[in-house]
């Protein structure tokens, strides 16, 4: 079993084509224990 309740490694996330792409994520890398919490929150207040 692993130590971690999530485990993301190199995502990358865009929305939108050309001129109106918009990049959310690139090649982030992250891992959030078992056990924890975490929160994430942008400009918008949505997470």
């Amino acid at each position: 079993m692993s130590d971690h309740a999530v485990l993301l490694d190199g995502v990358t996330r865009t929305y939108g084509k050309g001129a109106t792409e918009v990049a959310a994520l690139r090649q982030v890398s992250v891992e959030f224990p078992r056990g924890s919490f975490t929160a994430v929150m942008g400009p918008s207040s949505s997470g």
